[in-house]
């Protein structure tokens, strides 16, 4: 929301700022804004008027806001209201009066559309005083009532692409909306509708380490930890020779968006393949018969791994072990002996 100052040979003057963030957080967009009055003596009323820009994207109002409510308190009180004209960044005008006098406060509501009229920001001034001959400024910190908030999420590590489910509240289901996310500062491209206090976001191709930021409705609420993203896989060790039966450990490892090795766990999906190999399966034949049929074979993996590169050899023959984590992926190769 900003405000453009209309000039007067003026008197007096008030300047106004208004700003909307979430508590503790500053404002998403730093704006001004003036307010000019032309008192000529105490008690006299004269025109305050405010230009209004509303969003059409991430902002200091919250996007979904339809209609201000001003209220001036003090030696002169009044409301107006304004309502968002069409377009997608349209300006309204609004007038208050004033008189020189002290003790004044100015409230600010925001409110949506629909289904009726709802509260989504609010604000009011410290008491500032208007006198004769001098400017005064006041700011108006909007706090946004609807606050993403982030409490955790998992994975906390992976490769641009991979599926991040995030936990939290206020990500705007109630109200049918889909908060958006940032990863080190970069946005999410792909976010899946939240359910039960629940989003999952592909982590985006450009995105550094840092921590994952909510933004609904205009108003960037609060995270919580920081989520590592990867920029290399490897498989340790890259190849490996055992006998059928015996179990192996592949570890993965990677390097960070910072070209830093990564000291924890990467989150990866561990995969084996390669060709199958032949091995005899349970004999159907009617038990005391002999009719030469030979006993059947089937095909079977060289051996099966889990989520955490343990490798079961199964049968003879080699295989390539597999990682991936999003769009990153790595490979080692696995020989079974007899």
């Amino acid at each position: 929301m900003r405000y453009k100052p209309l000039k007067y040979t003026a008197l007096a003057a008030l300047a106004l700022v208004v700003g909307c963030h979430a508590p503790g957080l500053q404002p998403l967009v730093r704006t001004d804004s003036i307010m000019d009055s032309r008192p000529t003596a105490q008690g006299t009323p004269s025109e305050v008027a405010v230009t209004i820009r509303w969003p059409y994207r991430a902002q200091v109002l919250p996007t979904s806001a339809q209609h201000l409510s001003f209220q001036l308190n003090g030696p002169t009180s009044q409301t107006t209201e304004v309502f968002r004209p069409e377009g997608s960044a349209p300006t309204s005008t609004a007038t208050l009066s004033v008189e020189v006098g002290n003790g004044y406060t100015l409230t600010v509501q925001a409110f949506d559309n629909y289904p009726a009229h709802r509260l989504v920001a609010s604000g009011v001034s410290s008491p500032f005083n208007v006198l004769a001959n001098e400017r005064t400024n006041v700011t108006v910190a909007l706090n946004a009532a609807f606050v993403p908030s982030i409490t955790g999420f998992s994975p906390d590590n992976g490769g641009p692409g991979i599926a991040v489910e995030i936990y939290g509240s206020g990500f705007g289901q109630d109200r049918g909306l889909v908060p958006g996310f940032t990863f080190g500062g970069v946005p999410v491209s792909v976010v899946y509708p939240p359910m039960e206090g629940t989003v999952s976001v592909l982590v985006p191709m450009s995105a550094v380490s840092g921590p994952i930021v909510p933004i609904l409705d205009g108003v960037t609420g609060t995270g919580s930890g920081s989520f590592t993203v990867l920029k290399q896989l490897d498989i340790f060790p890259a190849e490996l020779t055992v006998a059928s039966g015996d179990v192996a450990v592949f570890t993965a490892r990677a390097t960070t968006s910072a070209d830093a090795a990564f000291s924890g766990t990467p989150a990866v999906t561990w995969s084996v393949s390669g060709p199958l190999t032949s091995a005899p399966i349970s004999n159907y034949r009617i038990q005391g018969i002999e009719d030469g049929i030979p006993d059947s074979t089937g095909s079977l993996a060289v051996g099966t791994i889990d989520g955490q590169g343990r490798f079961t050899a199964q049968a003879t023959g080699s295989a390539q072990i597999a990682i991936m984590s999003g769009t990153l992926m790595a490979t080692a190769s696995i020989t079974v002996t007899e």
